[in-house]
């Protein structure tokens, strides 16, 4: 793809195109809120949609066919696929999930516009893209840039700024998933975990903070729910109508993270943060190779430490945080897009 630069000494106008997947989006606008730090920009999300939604299947196998091929034809042909999108007035697009790859690449090139993807390539080049990321290198092209931390919403200093006001410190977060990605925690095992939280509460005087998902079995929640003895009153239990948890504000305010290892999101956002985190993982595992290679990554850079369900809970409160390492990624990361499309 012919790179197409943009000044962003003005004020950059980002589209992130959207699948409706909440993670995907997530990442999108973590990209955005990384930009917004050392920019003047603002976004706004579209979603995408098929003109023919019954044949979206075997239209999404033909539109990475004709990346292959990419000029201005095949371009309009995927463009034309999908409902009408006012580009016009945007610098910069965002992107992320195979479900946005190939209508990007299209509306860049058609448009000549800067655009940003994440995720795994699914057959489509590296070059199409003018910054495209990755968790792992998949093409030798310069514009496939791997990330040290999946890009989400959080960062230390916004953190910090949203618990401010938060008045309950020092105690320990608690994210709870549920099965995903190859994990598979059982009933006992949580039982067990609950055991080991009180036993840790009971001689640490910390208060458990609670926030589950929609991942967690109802059955699941309501094990902790009635069971955690120090559970403090700021707990967030999906199930329980406590969808919208400010995690911002947890985050910054919490003493130590701890989170199920089912869901990359969950923690690459308590990564973010900055906190000191520990993972959690049961004895069930058959995750895909790329995926434990991520969480190896994590461990590696000193990101997070990692405990089994069943095991005694040892936290190291005199662990120094990585606020200022975190920073220092987020930073490098943003310096490298913004030279990929800056004039």
């Amino acid at each position: 793809m012919t790179p197409y630069f943009l000044n962003i000494e003005n004020t950059m106008r980002i589209l992130i195109l959207s699948d409706g997947i909440p993670g995907h989006v997530n990442q999108s606008i973590g990209i955005c809120h990384m930009l917004q730090d050392e920019t003047n920009c603002t976004f706004e999300v579209h979603e995408l949609a098929w003109r023919i939604h019954f044949l979206r299947s075997p239209l999404k196998i033909f539109i990475r066919f004709l990346c292959r091929f990419l000029n201005t034809f095949t371009a309009n042909l995927i463009q034309g696929l999908f409902k009408p999108i006012m580009v016009q007035d945007f610098d910069l697009i965002v992107a992320a999930g195979g479900n946005t790859m190939a209508l990007n690449a299209a509306v860049g090139l058609i448009h000549k516009i800067p655009n940003i993807q994440l995720g795994s390539p699914r057959g489509i080049p590296s070059r199409l893209f003018s910054v495209h990321l990755t968790s792992e290198k998949f093409d030798d092209h310069p514009s496939n840039i791997v990330f040290d931390i999946t890009p989400n919403k959080y960062s230390p200093s916004s953190c910090s700024r949203a618990s401010i006001n938060f008045h309950p410190q020092d105690f320990i977060l608690l994210l709870i998933g549920g099965d995903g990605i190859g994990y598979t925690y059982s009933f006992t095992e949580y039982e067990r975990f609950i055991d080991n939280i009180n036993e840790f509460s009971k001689h640490s005087k910390n208060e458990i903070l609670c926030v589950t998902s929609r991942r967690t079995d109802p059955k699941v929640e309501n094990l902790f729910f009635q069971n955690i003895k120090q559970i403090s009153e700021h707990s967030i239990w999906f199930h329980r109508g406590g969808a919208n948890a400010d995690l911002a504000k947890l985050f910054g305010s919490a003493q130590h993270i701890m989170v199920t290892e089912d869901s990359a999101m969950m923690i690459s956002e308590a990564i973010s943060s900055g906190n000191l985190v520990t993972t959690i993982y049961p004895k069930v595992i058959n995750s895909p190779s790329r995926y434990d290679n991520q969480i190896q990554h994590y461990l590696n850079r000193g990101f997070m430490s990692r405990s089994s369900m069943e095991a005694i809970i040892s936290l190291d409160f005199n662990r120094k945080n990585s606020s200022a390492l975190i920073e220092g990624v987020q930073k490098q990361l943003v310096k490298s897009i913004i030279e990929k499309i800056q004039l």
